[in-house]
């Protein structure tokens, strides 16, 4: 870049700077082979995955990233798993009451209380 030139950024990014490529129908191209994941044309891959495969896998998504080559598999038929609760069951109340206990508000050195603090206060906004 020289001297006055402006940087030019955001970059532009083209349709060509993303390469997915995706396997539409699972077992039709790609398929799991004793672990490893056998696509066609390519050949057998080991892929570390993150999770287990839950349900049947409908398509297969490799892309490259700047880190290394990513599989992305998508599922149908996946049970659905329930949430723990949220709320007074998994004892928030307590932390509830704790905070609006700590909200009190506090008159700081005033000896006459809080009614005493504000009227000084409003005394020297007055003059």
């Amino acid at each position: 870049m020289q001297w006055g030139e402006k940087a030019g950024l955001p970059r532009f990014k083209g349709r060509d700077r993303y390469h997915p490529f995706t396997f539409k129908e699972y077992g039709n191209g790609a398929h799991l082979d004793n672990g490893l994941l056998a696509l066609s044309k390519i050949g057998r891959i080991a892929v570390r995955w993150s999770r287990p495969i839950e349900g049947a896998p409908k398509t297969v998504t490799l892309s490259k990233e700047a880190d290394g080559w990513y599989v992305v598999t998508s599922c149908a038929d996946v049970l659905a798993h329930l949430l723990p609760p949220t709320g007074q069951e998994t004892g928030n109340a307590s932390s509830l009451l704790a905070t609006t206990a700590r909200r009190k508000r506090t008159c700081g050195a005033a000896s006459d209380g809080c009614r005493g603090a504000r009227r000084g206060a409003t005394a020297a906004r007055r003059r």
